[in-house]
């Protein structure tokens, strides 16, 4: 895991985000089918969403996942 791919992943998602690629109210896809998709460890995966979630661009649902808000 590195500091970089984790900022690669948050600020992906970020613009994805703000560009309503990924509405508010969706659900960010699963941490296992993330890092399945990009190789990455999905702890790289769940740290990049736990930045996204102190910046307030998703929350995380608990036993449902990680939700866009609608700070766009």
């Amino acid at each position: 895991m590195s500091a970089c791919d984790i900022l690669v992943i948050a600020n992906l998602n970020m613009e994805l985000i703000m560009e309503k690629k990924l509405p508010p109210g969706s659900r960010m896809p699963s941490l296992r089918k993330c890092s399945q998709e990009l190789k990455l460890s999905r702890t790289t995966i769940e740290n990049a969403y736990l930045q996204l979630a102190a910046e307030g661009y998703i929350i995380s649902k608990a036993q449902s996942g990680y939700y866009v808000t609608d700070i766009a």
